[in-house]
């Protein structure tokens, strides 16, 4: 598949496992939903904010190509995925 040509590091593939992060812990994205309207509507939690946080670094690597942002994506990504079921 296309996915697993992505390296590790790459946008899409940080973006799928926060959301797979986000599933364990009951929060879902609809298909119908953009990546911000997603991190908005987490609710108030903890979750909440470095969903948004993730989210900001996500668009910025992904529609600015600002590559810095892929190790902020990684180190939010462990943070969300460290947090409480």
């Amino acid at each position: 598949s296309l996915h697993r040509k992505d390296p590790p590091h790459h946008p899409a593939r940080l973006y799928r496992r926060m959301l797979a992060a986000m599933h364990k812990r009951g929060v879902e994205k609809a298909a119908s939903q953009t990546a911000g309207e997603f991190a908005a509507g987490v609710g108030p939690s903890e979750a909440a904010a470095l969903v948004a946080e993730f989210t900001a670094a996500y668009h910025a690597l992904r529609y600015g190509q600002d590559h810095g942002q892929a190790a902020r994506m990684a180190v939010l990504l462990r943070l969300i995925e460290a947090l409480p079921r």
